[in-house]
Parts: structure tokens; sequence; C-alpha cells
């Protein structure tokens, strides 16, 4: 297996709300899974796609999330649910209590210093409130243009959605599109089979419409690979104890014991032929990216039936 970090720039708007109550800056595992191996098979047709199939269970990826480019690049990762991670002198503060209740996404070399050096109830990281801008919060010393990052979350255009149910009235709903600023992209890292690597490579600088509709122009980026040793290795390392998830994942059931995480649904729809029309993949519930779990886990990825379909689910997990 080899580890790639693979850079995502939007060239345009794009739509990355899976559901009404999401509006951050994320590209789910779930969607990056699904458009790699829907892309596998355009490319490379039916037979290389059904003999590969044994390789798709063990591929491994994140989730991809926000980099900044600013003096030097910055990467972001999930805040880490349910850990308290700053020394906060004023808990009465009510303006940073809410600030840091916000936080969604956090500075790699901040994350990596609260692994090394603290991550013990009695030992915390200071806080500069300076540096939380909106969902994100980076390391004190590093000058970024966040004032870019607060314009990019307020840059949202929202667009009227009808939602349909048989046990409802039609009600009106929103999805958010995000308008990226230059120096903003994202980033995800894949573990690939060495037999499936040129060809994942391949598919990869190919994928494009992430996040749906295609035809109107979104999910467009500028993809490359990067390189960043320190990151892959610090992502790579796994704990014995708590793990911190990158992915949506589904664990084993005595993983779920009482630690930190949330739970997220995700359905959409896919593809056939053109013999069928386009229909509804099935509900599954995720752990969400910033969780902790005890484990690594033992699920892989699943090929299901699905009324008279086969599906590929992504369930693997990434931890450190």
């Amino acid at each position: 297996m080899e580890t790639l970090i693979i850079e995502l720039k939007p060239k345009k708007f794009t739509k990355l709300t899976q559901n009404k109550k999401e509006n951050k800056p994320i590209i789910h595992s779930y969607t990056l899974f699904s458009a790699i191996l829907s892309s596998y098979k355009k490319i490379f047709g039916e037979k290389d796609f059904n003999d590969s199939k044994d390789y798709f269970k063990e591929l491994v990826l994140t989730s991809a999330f926000p980099k900044i480019k600013a003096d030097k690049e910055i990467f972001f990762l999930p805040y880490p649910k349910g850990k308290h991670l700053f020394d906060i002198k004023n808990k009465d503060d009510r303006t940073l209590m809410k600030k840091l209740k916000k936080i969604s996404f956090i500075d790699f070399e901040i994350i990596k210093e609260w692994v090394e050096k603290y991550n013990k109830e009695e030992e915390k990281i200071q806080i500069n409130q300076e540096n939380i801008k909106g969902l994100f919060y980076a390391k004190k010393s590093v000058e970024i243009p966040f004032n870019r990052i607060t314009e990019l979350k307020t840059m949202i255009y929202r667009m009227p959605k009808v939602e349909k149910d048989k046990l409802k009235n039609n009600e009106l709903f929103e999805k958010d599109v995000f308008v990226f600023n230059e120096n903003f992209s994202f980033y995800f890292l894949i573990q690939v089979p060495k037999e499936i690597k040129s060809e994942i490579k391949k598919v990869i600088e190919t994928l494009e419409g992430i996040g749906g509709k295609r035809s109107s122009g979104y999910g467009y980026f500028e993809i490359k690979e990067i390189k960043n040793e320190e990151l892959i290795k610090f992502l790579t390392k796994t704990s014995n104890d708590e793990n911190l998830m990158l992915v949506n994942s589904v664990p084993l059931i005595e993983e779920l014991e009482p630690l930190s995480y949330t739970i997220v649904e995700f359905g959409g729809f896919f593809d056939i032929t053109n013999k069928n029309p386009k229909q509804a993949k099935p509900q599954i519930f995720y752990l969400e990216e910033g969780s902790f779990i005890k484990n690594k886990g033992k699920i892989t990825n699943e090929e299901k039936e699905f009324r008279g379909n086969k599906l590929f689910i992504y369930k693997k997990p990434w931890v450190i």
C-alpha cells in the first residue's frame, strides 16, 4: 500500500453539503470513494472494474479537509469532538466560549503538538482569540489571511430546493454553495494497493462533479499530488487507546463505548445503466469526522445488493 496526498483546488462554485444541517467546507470520504469508483468504471470499463473489486475493498482514504496557502501551507484537521484542547482562563467569557463552540477545523501543527506534548487533562494549549476565524483555528506563529476564510464562510449562495416526502407536505430547504478564495483548496490522503496504483492515480486526475450538479458547472477542481512526509507520517500513525476519525466510518458495535462521537446519515442517488433511471442509495449512518473510537476497526468496504444492483459502500476507518 502506498500513501498519497491529493490536493483539490476548486475552479468554480462547489456544492459540498450532504444534508440540510451541514454548511462546513469538507468533502466526505463517502463522496470521494463513490466518485473514484464511478470514474474508474467509466475510464477502464466494466471488465477491468469487476477484476479489481478485491482491491477496491482495500482502498483507504480520508475525507478532504481545508488547506490554506499563506506564508506556508496550512493543513486543517477536524476538531476532536468532546476534547478540551485549550487552557481557558475565564470560562465566563461568553464571547470566547461561543467562538470555541464554532470551531470545526484546527491547524495540523496544533493537533500534532496536542498529541505529542499535551493530551492530558492537566495540560492544555494556550488559546489566542485573534486566531479564531469562524470555523477555523490556526497556530499563533503563522500569519494567515484569515479574513479570506471569513469571506469564504459568508459568501454562500442559497439555493432553494424542494424536499419530497410521502409522509409530509412538500417543504422548502436550502443547500449551500461555497465560493472559494484562490488560496483555498482541499486535500485528502489515500492508501492504494500497488496493483491498481497507476489506474487510481489516472482516475483521481479526472475526478469531476464532486458534490453533484456537474452539468451546471459545479464540483470541478484542479487536481495534483503533493508531497508532505511529516503529514503522512503523523496521519498514518495509530494509537492503541483512543483514535481520532478522519473519515465517515461504520464502527464495530464493541467500539461504540461512551467516548466522543457524532452520528450522521448519508444517502443520495446513483446512476446504473441507460436502461435504469437514477436511483436512491440506501440510507447509512456513519460516525462523523473528528469522532473518537477505541480501536482501528475491522470493517472493510462492502459490496451490497440493492434493488437488483451492486453497490460499493465505503466503511473503512482512517484514524490517528
